[in-house]
């Protein structure tokens, strides 16, 4: 999940920016730092606390000290100061990153709120990560990686000694926001090199519809603006006695718009919770009359539902509103917010996190299904949709506009970091 707060002020900043090492231990002794680190986020006051540890502090300068007068390397003091930024972002949270200025207007340019694949395909072969596959027309087939290369490191993390039971960590450090960066350290032979990708390997966009006999197929390949009103205009023309919804493989979107999807079946429920340091625990309802909210219902999920989609399958099972059948899904329940910095760059780090309507985590634990998918019936819906009766809704979007209800891209909450490993 990923949203953009207003920009930092750079009269505000360059305050933090000015903290040099006199200035820093001046700061331990007044016991004044925090109060600094809230006005350079345009806060008049500090949002947690107003006190803050000396002792670390104290331990920092000092270090900074040994460093600038005894390395060999002579560090500048913003290398130093970038280094502890990089440092305090990757070693506290695992979606943590420090955005250059070419990969925060990279991730800009992608669509907000959708997460993304490498195009790379992983496998543990021989004791060791290697690419057995690369999608044609990703940007990871103009890397210059190869077939048969072996990954040693992903994002600073090394995974060259990590067991094949370790499958859902490379996946996690593999897809992330669309336009996010993804660096690799691989090997080829004697050789070692280093590969960066832009993540641009996205589910497509257009929502199948089939129908076989009184049940009504819809395939929801990521949650838009405009899912809620598709969904609620194709069971409204079908007429089924009974609905299934596909959400595998999907890996998110708009929160609002899972969330009004999940009203157009249950009304006058909890649906989840988002819990915020900053914030009172806050609990989403579905505040509207559910238009089938009698009508029987199914989703099916998998290892790749991700973030928006397992908000609305949760939803759904909390409420026993579907069966839910599949295998387990992703487990990615968290909101991840990006701050731009004055210098062109940005910080991006976890601000919250999403429960049940119970306080139950989703976060790297998923969404239980209640069963096994028919793998008959799966067969059957995929070959009508790959068939000429498949409506596929790729018109859906102009008809519709880009309007969804009071839902609005710029102020929205978005879904930010799914096979073997792509």
């Amino acid at each position: 999940m990923l949203r953009y707060p207003k920009p930092i002020s750079p009269i505000s900043f360059s305050m933090s920016q000015a903290i040099g090492l006199t200035l820093l231990r001046d700061l331990t002794k007044i016991g004044c730092l925090s109060l600094v680190c809230s006005f350079a986020h345009g806060e008049t006051t500090p949002a947690r606390s107003s006190s803050i540890d000396l002792e670390p502090l104290t331990t920092f300068a000092q270090a900074l000290d040994l460093l600038k007068e005894n390395q060999i390397s002579t560090p500048t003091d913003k290398q130093l100061f970038d280094a502890a930024l990089f440092g305090m972002l990757e070693r506290t949270d695992v979606h943590g990153a420090v955005l250059t200025r070419e990969e925060y207007q990279d991730l800009l340019s992608f669509t907000e709120g959708q997460l993304a694949g490498s195009g790379l395909t992983l496998d543990f072969i021989e004791g060791s990560w290697k690419i057995t596959n690369i999608k044609p027309e990703s940007n990871a087939s103009n890397s210059g990686l190869m077939i048969g290369d072996e990954v040693l490191v992903i994002n600073r993390v090394r995974i060259d000694e990590l067991p094949a039971s370790d499958l859902k960590k490379i996946e996690a450090l593999l897809i992330d926001e669309a336009g996010s960066v993804l660096s690799l350290e691989t090997r080829r032979g004697r050789s070692v090199m280093q590969n960066v990708i832009i993540r641009d390997d996205q589910p497509k966009q257009q929502m199948l519809k089939v129908q076989l006999d009184d049940t009504l197929y819809i395939k929801i390949p990521s949650f838009t603006g405009e899912t809620p009103l598709q969904v609620a205009q194709t069971i409204e023309a079908a007429k089924p006695e009974q609905v299934i919804i596909d959400i595998t493989d999907n890996l998110g979107g708009l929160l609002e718009s899972s969330l009004q999807t999940a009203n157009l079946f249950v009304e006058d429920v909890p649906l989840i919770q988002v819990k915020s340091p900053n914030s009172p625990l806050e609990t989403k309802t579905a505040d509207q009359a559910a238009t089938f909210a009698k009508l029987p219902l199914t989703l099916w999920v998998n290892h790749k539902t991700a973030s928006a989609a397992e908000v609305f399958a949760l939803s759904m099972q909390t409420n026993n509103r579907a069966k839910i059948l599949g295998t387990q899904t992703y487990g990615k329940g968290t909101v991840q917010q990006v701050f731009p910095l004055p210098d062109g760059r940005a910080l991006k780090f976890t601000v919250a996190s999403y429960l049940s309507s119970s306080g139950a985590p989703i976060n790297e634990i998923g969404v239980k299904p209640d069963g096994a998918i028919d793998t008959d019936l799966q067969l059957r819906f995929a070959e009508l949709s790959s068939s000429s009766d498949a409506q596929v809704d790729e018109r859906m979007g102009q008809e519709l506009g880009t309007d969804s209800g009071d839902m609005n891209s710029s102020d929205m909450e978005f879904d930010d970091n799914l096979s073997h490993s792509e």
